[in-house]
């Protein structure tokens, strides 16, 4: 279709989007479990999509005082679009998002071929905004897992290596809870996690238990021990790594690297892609990289209306 024939973005609210957020799932975006209208409802949000001819850009939204602020919101790390992701339509609807919303931060998938300048630029009505690439790491699981396995780097192979020597024992049986508890109790300083976001990857998790869909995944040394846990989550053909957290023992053990192994090997046969889901920090990148991960960028998008 001709840009300039394309339908004009208009926003709906959330509850004038069901009807129809089934038939863009088909579409395209189904394989990312934020896109699914349980795992949105869930944070219990208000939100909204800026729509257009075949796809939809959905955001969250509150007030700030006196101001609106669309945003992802926590335990999501990208939404939307959904239906076709074409680069020229996303512009499109990014530039169709309400001016009411003082403040817009958002992340979504990147449409194939997408180009976009970078830095910060003055739009119309004194509006600053901006797209940002970020990285994420996505492991193909289309072959063996022997196959897969020839791939690991060096130091993933060390790391299982030590790992098998520590007599650890892998469970499903855990709590989400669990988790939350074993980051705060040996991640939580490390990190700057902001408020707020603990509670909401809590309650997603619990709704994808719920649901079917979402799995712990504890592993145990000697003396009932806990080193590591994650959190895995799926949806159609994406298992996807939500949450994780390790102790101190667990980093002698080697016990994440045996623990994401255990993952994949569950997954392969299964599903399609292992999503790390999120990797900007370059230690964690490089570590999903060791299982031969590879990079798919997703984009941020940010406005703010400054007059």
């Amino acid at each position: 279709m001709d840009e300039g024939a394309r339908m004009k973005p208009a926003w709906k609210d959330s509850e004038a989007l069901k009807s129809q957020w089934s038939q863009w799932l088909r579409v395209g975006g189904g394989d990312q479990p934020a896109n699914h209208l349980n795992y949105i409802d869930s944070l219990a949000l208000r939100w909204g999509a800026v729509c257009g001819e075949a796809m939809a850009l959905p955001m969250a939204w509150k007030r700030r005082w006196l101001l609106r602020v669309a945003y992802t919101p926590f335990a999501v790390q990208q939404w939307g679009p959904v239906g076709s992701c074409d680069a020229a339509e996303l512009k499109a609807l990014v530039a169709g998002i309400p001016r009411r919303f003082t403040k817009v931060d958002i992340a979504m998938r990147q449409p194939q071929g997408w180009q976009a300048p970078t830095g910060w630029h003055w739009g119309q009505r004194g509006r600053l905004s901006r797209w940002e690439s970020l990285p994420n790491h996505e492991l193909p699981l289309g072959q063996s897992y022997e196959a897969i396995h020839t791939n690991y780097s060096k130091q993933c192979l060390r790391n299982l290596k030590k790992a098998s020597k520590a007599d650890l024992q892998a469970f499903e049986q855990d709590s989400p809870t669990l988790l939350i508890q074993t980051f705060q109790a040996n991640q939580g300083s490390k990190y700057d996690v902001p408020s707020g976001y603990l509670s909401a990857m809590s309650q997603v998790m619990y709704q994808a238990m719920h649901q079917g869909r979402g799995k712990v995944l504890t592993l145990y040394g000697p003396g009932n021990q806990l080193h590591a846990g994650l959190f895995l989550i799926q949806s159609q053909d994406r298992v996807v790594m939500l949450f994780s957290c390790v102790t101190e023992a667990g980093l002698t053990s080697g016990a994440m690297t045996h623990l994401i192994d255990h993952a994949i090997i569950d997954a392969v046969g299964r599903y399609d892609l292992f999503d790390f889901e999120g990797s900007k920090a370059p230690g964690l990148a490089r570590f999903y990289r060791g299982f031969g991960a590879k990079l798919v960028p997703y984009l941020r998008f940010q406005r703010y209306a400054l007059l």
